[in-house]
């Protein structure tokens, strides 16, 4: 901005993050620059020193705000421990308390059942993206539009085959002669 300040360069965004932006876009910020006014309060050109701070805030606040992408391996990882396959292993604790604390209230515990972890992986999952390379560009989804695509009604509807309204089972003569 300012020649010969290296202070007030525009922040770099690489091409993974660039993509990974262009995916949060709708989700977290509307903007993938910040807005600068041309001229400040007074009518004169606004200052580029205070562009520059601008933009660098508006990029490190993106920055904090961006969901990370994981690796494949740990995707995987989570998508067995959402269907069940698999279950994690907490680390080994090295204090083990003996006596329960007075002051825990059993109302405002859960108990954690196995259809309950699944279900927060599964949520965990739908709010990580996934970032890919291909045809030499990147892109990044989200990992519950692609459950949503792959999803679709249409190929579990024949589960409901045989069933009235109310889930019984109609007499298999009658549904066969139809």
């Amino acid at each position: 901005m300012i020649p010969g300040v290296r202070r007030t360069a525009k922040p770099v965004t690489s091409p993974a993050l660039k993509a990974l932006m262009a995916a949060c876009r709708k989700r977290i910020f509307r903007e993938n620059e910040p807005v600068v006014p041309k001229t400040n309060h007074w009518g004169r050109p606004f200052p580029l020193r205070r562009e520059a701070n601008l933009s660098w805030r508006y990029h490190s606040r993106i920055l904090k705000r961006l969901p990370a992408p994981i690796p494949d391996r740990e995707l995987e990882k989570l998508d067995k421990f959402t269907t069940g396959v698999e279950s994690p292993v907490p680390p080994k604790r090295t204090n083990i308390i003996q006596q329960p604390s007075a002051e825990l209230d059993r109302s405002e515990t859960r108990r954690v059942t196995g259809r309950f972890k699944r279900r927060m992986y599964q949520k965990l999952l739908s709010e990580i993206p996934v970032l890919e390379f291909e045809n030499s560009r990147y892109k990044a989804t989200w990992r519950d539009e692609k459950l949503r695509n792959l999803n679709d009604g249409s190929k579990f509807m024949d589960a409901f085959e045989g069933l009235d309204a109310q889930g019984r089972l109609i007499d298999p003569k009658s549904f066969h002669n139809t």
